[in-house]
């Protein structure tokens, strides 16, 4: 056998001697720890709320059914569309969101890796000599050694600290999946809020438009003597008004049009391109069971996930009140080179095992224990709080959306009659027998009707997304 490969022998004799050592100080401590004190370790019960949930939504009375996963598509347009899947890639509010997440993975990473023996090389080299006299009384020294650690989890502390983060990373998870959420319906919002105002413009140069039209018909009237002079001056007061508010109308859909772009990552420069109109409102929207709401909702798991983290929190400041055990192994040794010092006659190992008990610390194990206790009971409290408001904005919306429904119908009914009332104004303004003030009037009631009906249709929209986001719809 040549000296390379007996030194290589050598040297792994010794590392299994040095390990040996190792593992039989865990096995002889270990027992003597669970004499000491017991494991605190214990089961934990799923976060539950003192919220009594009804079996069906107060407010619905469409059957029981599973919301559809693609709710964004049930609206039915391109457009719109086109901006969730814009948005869910450039907005820097759900890039925070997906970076936080990788963050959480690395602490979860690292709470675990000191279940692990922690492996060290370790390399130096010693120069001395003497402070008077030649340069061949100085001497150099190279020392080399495998060093190895670890931390005994004899009452599962590090384990606690590594189950709490994997729950913080499976929260901040169902964060990033809720922020998607809440973007898609935020995007949703302002998409169609920029159609309605778009709607609300077209509505008033229409306006500007009509309103016109009166100024020729007072001024042929007055021409003709038909009507005093105080007539043409009502009618251009009333279209310069018009005008004033279309152009108030311009400067509000290109506001939202710029936070439309905003949320898209865009420069603001109000061009997005969006419809001329509202699609076709969908059916009404089957709302399921109230309870699977808390298994749907990601906030609400989420919030779930942090109460199961602050239980492991608090289980692993109970374990630091307990004695710890390491156990610390190294082999080397020096040598006037590199191959001398990994020579198995100049090489020595050792095991050292620490048992370390906490005796005094000025109460700060204690208060790490209370603060522990009383962040779980802030977390329970919140998950209940999440829970209940998540009950709110389905109840909510559930009823509103009913309530728009039928102001939609009576609204289409009061603009229709405005119409008449406004066409028979003007019969009478045009016979000879009304006033312009009488006109003006019934014109004012038609473009009041329509406005409030276009801005409740929209108001229905935003309800109808309402209840998507709070029965946690899937994007």
């Amino acid at each position: 056998m040549s000296l390379a490969k007996k030194r290589n022998v050598a040297v792994t004799k010794m590392l299994k001697r040095s390990m040996n050592g190792f593992l039989f100080a865990g096995v002889t401590i270990v027992p003597i720890c669970f004499i000491i004190g017991c494991s605190t370790n214990g089961s934990h019960q799923p976060a539950t709320t003192d919220i009594n949930i009804p079996k069906d939504f107060k407010s619905s009375a469409a059957p029981r059914q599973a919301i559809q996963s693609d709710w964004l598509k049930t609206f039915n347009d391109p457009y719109l569309d086109k901006l969730i899947s814009e948005v869910l890639t450039n907005n820097f509010d759900l890039q925070i969101a997906a970076a936080k997440v990788d963050s959480a993975a690395a602490a979860a990473r690292q709470a675990g890796a000191s279940l692990t023996p922690a492996v060290n090389l370790g390399l130096q080299t010693t120069d001395r000599g003497r402070v008077e006299g030649s340069l061949s009384d100085s001497e150099s020294n190279v020392g080399a050694s495998l060093d190895i650690s670890w931390e005994l989890d004899v009452w599962g502390r590090i384990r606690a600290g590594r189950d709490a983060a994997t729950e913080e990373l499976q929260a901040s998870t169902l964060d990033y999946e809720y922020a998607k959420l809440s973007l898609a319906a935020q995007t949703a919002k302002a998409y169609f809020l920029a159609v309605e105002t778009g709607r609300q413009v077209s509505l008033a140069e229409d306006t500007v438009a009509n309103f016109d039209k009166t100024v020729e018909i007072a001024s042929a009237f007055f021409d003709e003597g038909m009507v005093g002079i105080q007539d043409v001056h009502l009618a251009k007061s009333q279209k310069a008004s018009a005008e004033a508010s279309l152009e108030n109308l311009r400067v509000a859909y290109s506001d939202t049009l710029r936070s439309l772009e905003a949320l898209l990552g865009r420069y603001p420069s109000a061009e997005v391109e969006i419809a001329d109109a509202l699609p076709a409102l969908p059916v009404p929207v089957p709302a399921g069971v109230p309870s699977e709401v808390l298994e749907r909702r990601p906030d609400i798991v989420a919030a779930e996930r942090r109460v199961a983290a602050a239980f492991k929190k608090t289980q692993q400041a109970k374990a630091a009140k307990l004695p710890k055990l390491a156990l610390t192994s190294s082999v080397g040794g020096t040598g006037g080179s590199l191959s001398d010092a990994v020579n198995p006659n100049n090489m020595i190992w050792n095991v050292v095992t620490n048992l370390m008990f906490p005796i005094f610390d000025g109460g700060s194990l204690d208060a790490q224990l209370e603060a522990a206790t009383a962040n779980q009971k802030q977390a329970l409290a919140n998950y209940q709080k999440t829970a209940l408001s998540a009950f709110v904005d389905i109840e909510s919306a559930l009823s509103n959306e009913t309530s728009l429904r039928k102001q939609i119908i009576n609204l289409r009914s009061a603009y229709e009659e405005a119409e008449r009332a406004e066409k028979i104004g003007w019969e009478t303004y045009q016979s000879g027998e009304g006033n312009l003030l009488d006109v003006q009037q019934l014109q004012r009631s038609t473009i009041s009707a329509l406005s409030t009906l276009l801005n409740t249709e929209h108001e229905l929209f935003v309800q109808r997304i309402n209840l998507y986001l709070g029965l946690g719809g899937e994007i």
